[in-house]
């Protein structure tokens, strides 16, 4: 699927997307409690909703996205401190927050970001350092900066915007490693 999806092949990746994830779920059936095949399905869902998404298909993007998000939520109920898991779930809740706002959805879209912060805060929590994580949160921050301010709320913008710029500035300086 991802060959296919780098080809400018979206029906084709679709499809195998599509099969993958139908697989896994067969797969994941047959032993519910195997939490690597539930990932599987996990990104089954997420691949497709990458899709449905670049296709403009924001709605089944969405749900597949959703689906996605509820097994990596169950996952990490069992680990909470794992901060790959959290930062992995946090990918998905972004495309969330993402497509949501692109449905118009702002109060909601807002909330999927603020779920994406914290995932991400707790991530940076056990991996103080993880300059890529604090890329991703600076990144939250400006969306939700600029979403804020389509709602009219600037004071809450501008502290998105200083809290993204005060991240970047101490990436920049060599602060974090």
């Amino acid at each position: 699927g991802s060959l296919l999806q780098k080809q400018g092949d979206l029906q084709g990746a679709l499809d195998q997307y599509t099969t993958y994830l139908r697989i896994s779920e067969k797969l994941a059936a047959t032993q519910p409690q195997n939490a690597d095949y539930q990932l599987e399905v996990a990104y089954g869902h997420a691949n497709v909703g990458t899709i449905l998404e670049q296709r403009g298909d924001l709605e089944g993007a969405l749900a597949h996205y959703q689906g996605s998000v509820a097994i990596k939520e169950r996952r990490l109920q069992g680990k909470p401190q794992r901060a790959d898991w959290n930062a992995d779930l946090a990918r998905t809740v972004n495309k969330i927050g993402v497509v949501l706002r692109f449905l118009g959805r702002y109060q909601e879209a807002e909330t999927a970001l603020g779920r994406e912060h914290e995932l991400l805060t707790n991530a940076l929590r056990t991996e103080p350092n993880n300059t890529k994580w604090m890329v991703r949160l600076s990144a939250n921050l400006n969306f939700r900066g600029r979403l804020a301010e389509e709602l009219g709320l600037e004071d809450v913008a501008h502290k998105h915007f200083s809290d993204a710029h005060a991240l970047m500035t101490t990436l920049v300086a060599g602060d974090a490693k």
